[in-house]
Parts: structure tokens; C-alpha cells; sequence
């Protein structure tokens, strides 16, 4: 069974790299930019058209955008210098990130790029030019068009590489490279099932009855963020008014930066552990199916409606967005593929409020946040356990796809052309082997 599975690494550029690297950036920049207006261009055009002209407009896609590029490359000795293949990249992820956003109206539609934003630079896309045992060498990185960098292996490579990006985290800066790897068929793992609540003040609690929360020093560093931030907006509002940013403000939103990146891995590893355990000691893990993107929405409604409670609204999102409650979901679904379970989702409706024994849902079944007892039946627990009890009773009752995991991958469509031609009504008389079929039109309609 062959994977895919991708190596994050830490690299420590020159000051003559990392301007290189900058430059890079700015370019990349300067493509998604322009690829974007172009798009939004054509979309106003496209409204203005009457009738059945819009086909006298030429196409805009991906191969039409990488025309104009080459064009631009050729023009601009700036935009040559960087790499062909990362520029062609960055149209491709702008173009995916567009027809997603045509398809769902409800997502996000893709932004311009501001001047501080870091963009992927795709600077290799075959195992050739990745080779490790030519291109990393003693604690140290063959880049194309840039040499040799220092690099931090914190772990080995595992599998065939097949591309490798750059990214800027701040002022640092990484090399991800993505590997095929093969693994041994585990096989449908037959370790039991287990239920999984989400909430913000347990972050995780199972069915077994584990409970655990996201590190108290998470929470401190956040609260000091939050500090941080609070005593610079009066700066900005200064800078709103057309004052410069003083360097006390850079400063301050340089150490900000930081911290939301210490803050950032701790999570990530925390989460990474949290779903490492129950991959090794479980074959089935049911969550429930959250719309975390609609749950997170402001409530500042509109200037005829206005939202209400919406600072304590804000305050329940950031708690949310804190958990990573998405994050533990996809690192669940690939970290169980590998050892031969699955990931199923559920519908989340009333879990809370349903006792999990005599199946009676009453709002008055959850007396707090942490106490739920049966209206009915008297059944007594805690009210983030009971509601995993009743997640995993939905699984086993009814018959849920698999979200992630063991051959939960979908196959894909068959895709087919958008312009069919319609068959003419004739008969076909064989000429030889060597030649074609000739139409024979119907009878009557001869021209002579």
C-alpha cells in the first residue's frame, strides 16, 4: 500500500539566500495577484454580455493564465529569475482554490496577497532532483539556484521523495518534502470501537471514560497574546490615521509572531499525541460530524440587524479555534490508515442532552456544564462521557460512511468532456483495413 506522507525541516539561510528567497516571495506574490484580477476582471466582463456572446469572450483558465505567464516571465527579468515550475504552481493551487470557492458559494473567495503573507515555492517535482544521498549532505540542503543550506534533520526520510517546497513562518523559514512510502497491507484492524466528544473545556472525552484538556501553558501563552495585542491597537489606530508605525510596534508584533508560533507547535504536538493514542489502542473512532467553520461565525450581524452578546460570542470561537478540533481529525484519519482502522462521523444532533441508557433527550438532562442526569431514568455522569456513550451507540445502531482511514479513500470520477459532439444519423460502409469509415448520408437528403 503506497502513501503519501510529507517531512518538515527547519532551514537556516544566509542573509544573501534569504534575500533571494524574498525576492522569490514577492514574485509569487505578484503571480497569485494577477492571476486573481484577471479572474475578477472577466467575471465583471462576463456579466456585461448579452445573450448568447459570452462565447465570443476567450476561456479563462489555468492553461490560459500559464500562456500569459511565460509572456510575463519573458518581460519582466525579475519574474524569469525565480523558478518556472514553483510560479506554475502557484497558478495551480489559485486555480483549485477558485473553482472551490465557484462550487460552494458559502467558502471564502480567494484574497490578493498582502505584502508581509508567505507563499509555498514548489521547487522540485521529481525524485531526480531530491535525491538524498546527492542533495543532503552533513547537516546541509541542495536548493536549486540557491546552493547549499543549513538544515535541521530532526528526523529521517522515509520513502521516495517527490517534491519539495519553501515557506516563511515569520522570519523563519522551512523545507517540506512530500514522500511516497510503502507500507505493509495492515488489514481491518480488530481493536474495539470508541466515542469521541469534542468540547472546550474537556477538549477530548471517550467512551472508556479518558478525559484530557489542551496544556494549561497553551491557554497562559494565549492570554498573554491577547495582552499583547490589546495594548498595540492604539498604534494602529494611530497608523489609520496616517501615521507611521513606530518601532516599538514592529517590535511588539515581531514578539507576538513568535509567540503564536510557540503556541501553534505545542498544539500541534499535543494534538499529535492525543491521536497517536487512539490509533494504537483502537480500530474504530466515531466523532461527530461539526461544521467547525459555521460554529465560529461572528455574531455582529448587519447595521438593520444587529447581532447580540457578540463579545461573549467571540470569546467562544477563539476557545474553538484554540482546541484544533479539525486538526485532530486529519491527523486521526491518516495516522489510522496505517494501522488498518477507520474514522466515522455521526450526526451531532442533541448528544449533549440525550441520555445514552434509556435514550430520553430533555435540555433539562444536562443540569452544567459538566453534570448530566436523566430526567427519566436517573442515569448520572459526566455530561461530555455521556455524550461520547451516546456517539458510539449511534455507530453501532445505524450505518455511517467512513470519513477517514483504512480504504476510506474515494475513487476517483470519471471526468468527461465538457463539449460532446451529437452523432449524425447515418450509416457507415467499411472502405478496407488501412482506411476510414465514410458517412453515407440518408436517403432524400443528397444535396444533387
Amino acid at each position: 500500500m503506497q502513501v503519501l506522507r510529507g517531512h518538515k525541516y527547519k532551514i537556516y539561510p544566509s542573509e544573501e539566500m534569504e534575500l533571494v528567497l524574498l525576492d522569490w516571495e514577492r514574485a509569487h506574490r505578484f503571480v497569485w495577484n494577477n492571476a486573481l484580477s484577471q479572474r475578477l476582471l472577466r467575471r465583471r466582463q462576463g456579466k456585461g454580455v448579452r445573450g448568447d456572446e459570452w462565447w465570443r469572450l476567450p476561456p479563462l483558465d489555468y492553461f490560459y493564465q500559464q500562456k500569459k505567464l511565460t509572456k510575463l516571465r519573458a518581460r519582466h527579468e525579475w519574474l524569469g529569475a525565480t523558478l518556472c515550475r514553483s510560479n506554475q504552481a502557484v497558478l495551480r493551487s489559485f486555480d483549485r482554490a477558485w473553482e472551490l470557492w465557484l462550487k460552494d458559494p458559502d467558502r471564502e473567495r480567494p484574497r490578493f496577497k498582502q505584502r508581509h503573507d508567505s507563499v509555498g515555492m514548489m521547487v522540485a517535482t521529481c525524485s531526480k532532483e531530491i535525491d538524498p544521498e546527492k542533495h543532503i549532505k552533513d547537516g546541509m540542503i541542495r536548493l536549486p539556484k540557491i546552493g547549499w543550506v543549513k538544515i535541521y534533520m530532526h528526523r529521517p526520510l522515509r520513502g521516495v521523495p517527490k517534491g519539495m517546497s519553501i515557506s516563511r513562518d515569520g522570519n523563519e523559514w522551512y523545507v517540506s518534502i512530500l514522500c511516497e512510502v510503502n507500507i505493509s497491507d495492515p488489514g481491518r484492524s480488530p481493536l474495539p470501537a470508541v466515542g469521541i466528544d469534542r468540547g472546550v473545556v474537556l477538549n477530548i472525552a471517550d467512551s472508556d471514560g479518558h478525559v484530557s484538556t489542551i496544556p494549561e501553558r497553551i491557554r497562559r501563552l494565549a492570554r498573554r497574546i491577547d495582552r499583547m495585542k490589546s495594548r498595540n491597537d492604539r498604534k494602529i489606530k494611530s497608523h489609520e490615521r496616517g501615521v507611521p508605525r513606530s518601532a516599538n510596534w514592529k517590535k511588539t508584533r515581531a514578539k507576538i509572531s513568535k509567540l503564536e508560533r510557540q503556541v501553534a507547535r505545542m498544539r500541534k504536538n499535543w494534538l499529535h499525541r492525543r491521536a497517536l493514542y487512539y490509533a494504537d489502542n483502537y480500530g474504530v473512532v466515531v466523532i461527530e460530524d461539526l461544521k467547525v467553520k459555521n460554529m465560529t461565525k461572528s455574531a455582529k450581524g448587519t447595521k438593520e440587524d444587529p447581532g447580540k452578546r457578540v463579545k461573549q460570542k467571540a470569546g467562544l470561537n477563539r476557545s474553538i479555534l484554540q482546541q484544533g478540533w479539525s486538526d485532530f481529525v486529519f491527523m486521526l484519519c491518516y495516522k489510522m490508515e496505517e494501522r488498518g482502522g477507520i474514522v466515522v462521523k455521526v450526526p451531532p444532533m442533541n448528544t449533549s442532552i440525550t441520555c445514552q441508557r434509556c435514550r430520553c433527550s430533555d435540555k433539562n438532562n444536562r443540569r452544567s456544564q459538566s453534570k448530566f442526569k436523566c430526567v427519566e431514568c436517573g442515569y448520572e455522569d459526566n455530561a461530555d462521557i455521556n455524550a461520547a456513550k451516546e456517539i458510539l451507540r449511534r455507530y453501532k445502531e445505524g450505518k455511517f460512511e467512513k470519513e477517514g482511514g483504512y480504504q476510506a479513500r474515494k475513487k476517483p470520477k470519471n471526468k468527461t468532456s465538457l463539449f460532446k459532439r451529437k452523432k449524425k444519423s447515418c450509416t457507415e460502409i467499411p472502405l478496407g483495413k488501412s482506411q476510414t469509415t465514410l458517412p453515407v448520408p440518408e436517403a432524400g437528403t443528397h444535396p444533387l
